[in-house]
């Protein structure tokens, strides 16, 4: 019987740990409670015509991927505040 009760305990234990853990990792994945990025505050931007192929954003930036009408790829990298360009970099894949 003694055995049994120690069985049973070890049990709940692990049952709590397990719970415990897949509350932090949904927490962590939703990104719930922390600050995760804010967005970005800038309300236009200015890009040279052509398809936008991708975006991202970094800590404080925002990353455009943009495709020319010539075909070359450019990633404009912008301040999240203010919206001002940052740099500019030719993509070139082989």
């Amino acid at each position: 019987m003694r055995q049994l009760r120690l069985l049973v305990m070890a049990l709940i234990v692990v049952l709590i740990l397990g719970f415990l853990a897949i509350v932090a990792t949904i927490v962590i994945r939703l990104g719930i409670g922390g600050a995760t990025g804010q967005g970005v505050a800038v309300e236009a931007l200015v890009l040279p015509p052509g398809e936008i192929v991708a975006t991202g954003q970094g800590p404080g930036t925002l990353h455009v991927l943009r495709q020319g009408d010539d075909g070359v790829e450019m990633l404009h990298i912008f301040d999240a505040d203010t919206g001002e360009q940052k740099s500019v970099t030719a993509i070139r894949r082989e």
